[in-house]
Formats: C-alpha cells, structure tokens, sequence
C-alpha cells in the first residue's frame, strides 16, 4: 500500500477545486465552483455564503459543472459571468451566473431553465448569515414593504424565525450597515445549526408550500441577490498574523464518555487486537427488536468486552409495531444473559417515528430492567429540537441525539465550520433538559446514515457506486484533524457521552477485514485509518481544559488532564502548512506527528506508531509557550516526558 498525498489529504487523487479571490477596494470575497464565500469588508466577515442550490425530491443537492464565460476587472469593479450544469439521473437544470462586485456592493443574479422534466425541493438562491451573529439585531423586510426590528436567535431556533422576507439588514461594524436584498422568489430563513451548519440560512422557497414540485422542460427562474454596504467603510484591511495561538482558559469540564458504534459481528482475531488498543470507554449496539438474531448480538458483544470492567455498553432499543411484546421478549433476554444482566445502558427508538415517543418511554421503564433510560432521535439535532422531551416523565434519565456536517455542505471548510456548532446543540439541548439528565451525541458521523426525509423511494446504488453513508474521507488526515476538534467541542460543552463513527468498515475507526470493495473510490487501507490513532491518544478519563484558538477555524487544541498528567492534540484544519504556539504548558514534553511524513506508516504499522514519540519540546520556562509546526490536516500528539 502506497498512496499519495493527495489520498492521504482528501481520500482522492483530485484535490478540492481552486479558490478565487476577488477584491475590489477592501471588499473581498472568494469564488468556488459558482459559489461566493466569505464576503469580508476590511478583515471583518459581513456573510458567510451566497449560492444557488438544486435540490432533488430526496434533498440530495445536485452538484454544478462550472464553465467561465466572462472575467474582468477595473479599479472599480469586477465581473464573472459563468454557467452551471447540473446533471444526475432524470434530472438536467442549467443555469447562468452573473457577479459583479463594487467598492460597497454585490450583485450576483442566476437565470436558468430545465433542460428535463424533473421533480424538485428546491432549486434557487441561498444567503447565509455566520453563526457568529446569533443574538445580535437586524432589521427584517418582508415581502409587502413591511419592516420590523428583529434579532438573530441566541439558541437554536426550533423552526423558522422569519417568513415571507425580501430584504436583512444587520451590523457586523460599528457604523457600518449591510443589506442583502433577495429577488425571484419568497424568502424565509431557519437555523442552520440544528445540523451543525455555522449559520442561518435565507432560503427560497418557503416550505410551507407543497414539495416536491414537477418543473418542466423549458421551465425559466430567475433570481437577484444584491448586497449593500453603507456608512464607515474600512479604508484598508490589515495584514494577516501567520502564527496561529492557542491559549488555555481557567475552565475544565469532565471528558465524556468516549465510544464507538459495534455492529455485533465477530472480530477477526487481528481486529480484536487494534480494538484493545483504543482508549475508549463505551459501545454502542444497535438492536432490532424485530428480528431474531439478538442473542448472537450479545453473546458477541459480552465476549469482546467481559474481559475488562473498563467497557460500558449502550444498547439502543430499535421498536416496531408490537412494542410491549418486543421489550418483553428483550427484557427476558438479558435477564438471564451471564454479562447483560449486570450491564448496559438503553436508548429506545421507534421505527417511522423522528424522535422517541412518550409512550415508548413510559412502556420501556415499565419493562426493561432499572437502568438508566434515553430516549431522543437516530437522525438530526433538529428532530431532538423540535420534539422535544416531556421534562415531567420519570422514564429518562437522559436524552441523545446524532449528528452529522454534511447535510447542506460537503467540502472541507463547510464540515470544519460545523465543529463550533456541535457545542452550540449541547448548549441549546441543556436550556430545555433538566439539569440531572445526561446527554449522549450517538453517533457522529461524517455523513448521513439515513435519510429521515426522503420524500420519494431512494435509489439503490450501483454495484460500482459506494453507499450514501461512505465517505473516502473518512480514511484521510483530514478525518483525523476533524475528530480532534469534535471531541474538543463536546468535551468543553458538556456531553456525558459522545459515540464516534463505527469500530470497523466504510464508517469505521479501522478498515473492514476484506479492505475496500472499491479502492478505485475507497483507498483500501489495510489496518488502521488515521483517525484510529486518535483514539488511541485519549489516555484515562479525567478533565479537559477548555481552550481559545486565535483562528478557530486554522487550527485547535485538546488539553486533557489526568491527575497532574497532561495529554495535547493539536489540529491542523487546513490544507495547508501552519505554524501553532501553545501556551500554558511547563516542563519537557514528547511528541509523534499523524502527517503526511508519518501517516501511511502509522495506518500500515499502528503498533509502532503507538510508542513512536520522536518529536521533543521543551516549554519556554518563562511564558509556558511551545510553537508547533504543523503539516496538511496533520495532528501533533503531545504528553509530558518528564
């Protein structure tokens, strides 16, 4: 096995596409794939995002092949002119982007047409709003000429908090107003971080009205989005600091229970060794209570963690049709099971339902052994957010939820956007618990495991196609880096519980037994993939001190506390090289870089890589600094030495 860095990086040999800067006076923006990303008047980011999206009956986003037609720039403006292609299945929808960009203003206007008959959810514009302004004040148009003072939502805003909206205007800098007017539709906006999306979204078309509509051959849209900036425009905007700092606060939360998702199956004897290796503390078993293989289900799962007192096990309970007959035969079941009659924690589900009903609650406490009971939602925060538990049912003794970063966004800046926010769902999700309930995130993913709102039969995928819940990166340094910072964010917001990906396959922490059935998609990594390494890193249970990054989304960090013991992981967000200084550490300390230099070694050889610590710093005995340097999505690993 020998990959390239490319593979290593980005799961592909094709690396993500080009970035674009566009600036005119000290307004700047950058165009990706017929997208506008972050508009930034001097050095403050005014919008996140401006694009246009096709979505299907499923909400599968169609992706664009982008073709420039026109590039031009005076002193005073700049112009793009391009089209975009969007093409999958039955689906063919072809449109025109023009942007042009003043000193104060953008324009970007979209003028397509079907070139098939197909079946939409949404084909149009979206502006997104950075998350960064939750709380603060806009000033809110709508369609019929009527304004009105609003704000923001502080906590995650369980459904839309504005319809019918032509025009936001809001604040970023003292003295500077910013207006984003939308033409071609109706617009509202909802809060994009109930899927961890760093943002709120102003979308068409209102969702109030029938989906999925049939569009035409022939069918036209046009749309117009125009921003405006007023007031103190920044004359200049300065030059950039090249050293990212990462600064310990005096705040510490206990490190949740870290764990992973267990099919059930048995392990070869290979795949047990690497599963002892982790530094894990819990699994999760996802049981059926419809089909008959249960027993096997636990017998495998009691045989893999009876040897250590160590593993805790989350069961979640899957109900169908004949709840009280199923928990009864379950309950039957682990009674008289030699391990699961002293262990295991339940999470109850019910088949075609978003969010676990109360009277599943209430009928699981009244049959299930006395354990700690959680009931919540397999799909989205947002099911959890808008279903939201009856704090007065003594059945839960907490509640848990799954997330995902790519419900909306797919590419790499997108999914690192998102980490901030898996804090801001436990921060919302504490407002409406009691305070003694535990909350579990289980499991997180890199991508949607399912599709709770498919409105049309999901196709099956081609034999030579990779499942919709398989993504190549999830064998990539840029995996790893990603989890780190996660960990960070729940571990620092408050989860009891945190379940990351599965032990073993597309989804895993390490590789099927058979490797990649398709390598020309999947790189067939053969023993561990880079991730698995952090989670080995872990070490015991004990305290994470919270941490402030000068540039959070460059580059995190993980401190985690063991007694007097301290543990770092420090990770590179970007693809690029960067340079990081950590402050508030002492003494002599080893390190091991998860790289480009060391990454296929260590997937090749995880043993080795396991005591590999051949970096060494020693922390300024003034300051308490160390400056790391860090490769591509790399992630140091740093423990005290003496």
């Amino acid at each position: 096995m020998s990959f390239s860095d490319n593979i290593w990086l980005y799961g592909s040999e094709t690396a993500p596409a080009l970035t674009r800067g566009l600036q005119v006076g000290t307004l700047s923006a950058d165009f990706i794939e017929g997208e506008i990303r972050n508009i930034t008047l001097g050095a403050t980011l005014i919008l996140q995002r401006i694009y246009s999206a096709v979505r299907d009956e499923n909400w599968g986003t169609i992706a664009g092949t982008l073709r420039l037609i026109e590039d031009t720039q005076t002193d005073n403006s700049l112009r793009l002119v391009f089209d975009s292609i969007h093409q999958h299945g039955n689906i063919d929808f072809r449109w025109r982007g023009s942007l042009t960009l003043t000193p104060t203003s953008l324009t970007f206007t979209m003028d397509g047409t079907a070139h098939t008959t197909f079946k939409r959810n949404r084909i149009g514009f979206c502006v997104l709003h950075d998350a960064a302004v939750a709380g603060s004040p806009c000033q809110i148009e709508f369609v019929d000429g009527t304004q009105q003072a609003a704000h923001f939502p502080k906590l995650i805003s369980t459904h839309q908090p504005y319809l019918n909206l032509s025009a936001i205007t809001h604040m970023p800098l003292a003295n500077v107003q910013v207006t984003v007017r939308m033409e071609g539709d109706t617009f509202e906006m909802e809060d994009q971080r109930n899927w961890t999306d760093a943002s709120f979204k102003t979308y068409c078309t209102p969702l109030g009205l029938p989906f999925p509509v049939t569009i035409e051959e022939g069918a036209a849209i046009q749309q117009k989005i125009t921003l405006t900036c007023m007031g103190d425009i920044p004359a200049a905007a300065p030059i950039p600091e090249t050293t990212i700092t990462i600064t310990p606060t005096n705040d510490f939360s206990p490190m949740p229970s870290v764990g992973t998702r267990y099919r059930g199956d048995k392990l070869t004897k290979r795949q047990t060794q690497l599963f002892k290796q982790l530094s894990l503390d819990h699994l999760r078993v996802d049981i059926d209570l419809a089909k008959d293989n249960i027993p096997d289900l636990l017998d495998n799962t009691a045989a893999l963690l009876s040897s250590s007192e160590r593993w805790q096990v989350e069961l979640a309970l899957w109900l169908h049709d004949n709840p009280e007959n199923e928990l009864r035969r379950f309950a039957a079941l682990i009674e008289s099971h030699t391990y699961f009659s002293k262990h295991g924690t339940f999470t109850v589900f019910g088949h075609g339902y978003k969010a676990t009903p109360e009277a599943l609650m209430t009928l699981a406490e009244t049959i299930l052994p006395k354990r700690a009971i959680y009931g919540g939602t397999d799909a989205f925060f947002t099911e959890l957010n808008r279903n939201r538990p009856d704090t007065n049912n003594p059945a839960y003794s907490g509640i848990s939820y799954s997330i995902n970063p790519q419900v909306h966004a797919f590419d790499n800046d997108s999914l690192i956007e998102t980490l901030a926010m898996q804090g801001e769902t436990l921060r919302s999700t504490r407002a409406f618990v009691k305070p003694s309930w535990h909350i579990k995130v289980s499991p997180v993913s890199l991508k949607m495991r399912w599709n709770p709102n498919a409105t049309g039969t999901l196709p099956v995928p081609h034999p030579d196609e990779l499942p919709p819940h398989a993504d190549p990166r999830q064998m990539t340094l840029f995996a790893a880096a990603w989890t780190v910072g996660s960990l960070k964010h729940h571990a620092e917001n408050g989860a009891h519980s945190v379940t990351y990906y599965d032990l073993h396959g597309y989804d895993g922490l390490i590789p099927s037994a058979n490797g990649s059935l398709l390598p020309h998609l999947f790189p067939d990594v053969r023993e561990v993939y880079p991730l698995y390494h952090v989670f080995t890193a872990l070490g015991q249970p004990g305290e994470v001190q919270h941490t402030q990054s000068s540039k959070p989304l460059k580059a995190e960090a993980l401190y985690m506390w063991s007694g007097d013991e301290l543990r770092v992981m420090v990770a590179n967000y970007t693809p690029h090289p960067q340079t990081v200084t950590l402050e508030g550490l002492s003494g002599t300390l080893r390190g091991k870089e998860l790289g480009t230099a060391t990454v296929e070694s260590a997937c090749v050889d995880p043993d080795s890589f396991l005591d590999d610590w051949q970096l060494k710093y020693l922390a300024d005995e003034t300051d308490g600094k160390v400056t790391l340097k860090l490769s591509p999505y790399a992630v140091i690993f740093l423990e005290q030495a003496d």
